[in-house]
């Protein structure tokens, strides 16, 4: 994982605030350098056409196809959770890499199809996988009071490189995706620089760089992106004054000094068993959660290693209201990830070499292969704005004297970001070392 310094506008987190930031892009190559050029500056983006005039091919999902769609994007969270574990702070948005990768496979044929959609668990129903990815994102994108959640998709492509329809309508038309023409050709450094500011308004300018210097050559064809944002309140927030220093056990000998939130003897759901506890804690408005999953004896990777969608779900499904201390770190994690090298480990090879990828769905030609797949991720959770850390010098802790059940997260845990109705995993994260 490579880690970069991006600048952040200051006081960005208000109160009890959480502020995720994803971006995650494909971008193909033609197989050989091209020998046409075009003169002229990048050209503005075309106009995009209204999505709500679209007359679906499909009927409309039920509630219970959804759920099957739901449930692909959250084992591919646990698959490649799996290959990231490694990592000391983990955080990345499954259902951002999915939607991109599901732009793609509209597009895939033969071989490259089926490696991609194993690693995936893509529905080989169209019906299914385009009409879930429509649903999902008119759902995400509603507008609401309480907090902010937008989502986008985007199709960049080389003008006068004549691409299938049969592939671009899909695209727009299911999976909601702006359509632009760019001049990868002649002026590969300002597509760039346009492909970057499209995400950068998407993230409101949190993530201003997807795309590094020269990850866009004279040989870029097409790009896929797709950007999601969140702030949300919590429900209850924690009080500042409440915040001191403690130490969190990076490993059962090893510790480091972190701000250390607190609210003692509230109602939350919560789960126990002899190996975690479980912990909801909810946004403002009811519709998004928190939940952290906590080792209770330290031991992230014996959790790591037995974790299955199957246990998550039932975890979740078994949470129950009680009185609960709670004692959580504030963090801030800032990651960015090459999804080739995972996605290999994952079965996933022939889209990203050249003569054996099959995006015949894309062009008929076969000149295109995956030669890039970034993805961006930043989160920061407080409790009450960025300086609250300093005005915490003299608290007194009482002895834990009532029945609360105590969730201490003084040592590595895990996170989830989910819908709460459906239990969609927005968002999933390791806290290792804040």
């Amino acid at each position: 994982m490579i880690k970069k310094e991006v600048s952040r506008p200051v006081g960005v987190a208000t109160i009890a605030i959480a502020l995720l930031l994803f971006a995650t892009v494909i971008f193909f190559a033609n197989e050989t350098i091209t020998e046409i050029s075009f003169s002229g500056k990048t050209p503005a983006p075309k106009e995009v056409k209204d999505k709500d005039d679209y007359v679906s091919d499909y009927e409309e999902l039920s509630k219970e196809e959804v759920l099957s769609v739901k449930d692909a994007t959250n084992q591919f969270a646990i698959d490649i959770y799996k290959k990231l574990r490694e990592e000391e702070n983990i955080f990345f948005s499954p259902y951002s890499i999915f939607t991109a990768f599901s732009m793609a496979y509209e597009g895939a044929k033969g071989e490259t199809a089926v490696q991609i959609r194993e690693a995936f668990n893509f529905s080989e129903d169209d019906r299914l996988r385009r009409m879930g990815s429509r649903q999902i994102h008119q759902m995400l994108s509603k507008e609401n009071d309480n907090y902010e959640l937008g989502v986008g998709n985007a199709m960049w492509m080389q003008k006068n490189y004549d691409l299938l329809e049969s592939f671009t309508d899909v695209v727009e038309n299911y999976y909601l995706s702006e359509a632009h023409l760019l001049n990868f050709i002649d002026n590969p450094e300002g597509s760039r620089e346009t492909i970057n500011d499209w995400v950068a308004g998407k993230t409101n300018d949190l993530i201003e760089e997807l795309l590094p210097e020269r990850s866009i050559s004279v040989d870029t064809r097409v790009v896929l992106t797709n950007a999601i944002y969140f702030k949300g309140d919590w429900k209850d927030e924690f009080d500042e004054d409440l915040t001191r220093n403690e130490d969190f056990y990076v490993t059962p000998k090893e510790t480091v000094e972190v701000p250390m939130m607190r609210r003692t003897e509230e109602t939350y759901e919560y789960y126990k068993n002899d190996d975690v506890q479980v912990l909801r804690l909810p946004y403002k408005g009811d519709e998004l959660s928190m939940v952290v999953v906590l080792p209770k004896d330290k031991n992230i990777s014996a959790l790591e290693d037995s974790l299955t969608l199957e246990k998550r779900n039932y975890w979740r499904e078994n949470l129950f209201s009680t009185d609960v201390d709670v004692y959580l770190p504030k963090f801030e994690l800032d990651t960015d990830y090459n999804l080739i090298d995972y996605l290999r480990q994952m079965g996933v090879n022939d889209a990203f070499i050249e003569g054996l990828a099959d995006f015949s769905g894309i062009e008929p030609e076969r000149e295109l292969f995956i030669s890039g797949a970034i993805h961006d991720a930043f989160i920061k959770v407080d409790e009450k704005g960025t300086e609250a850390a300093a005005a915490t010098g003299v608290v007194f802790d009482r002895e834990s004297a009532s029945m609360s059940e105590i969730f201490r997260a003084d040592h590595p845990f895990l996170f989830f970001i989910e819908e709460d109705e459906t239990g969609y995993i927005l968002f999933m994260g390791k806290v290792g070392r804040p």
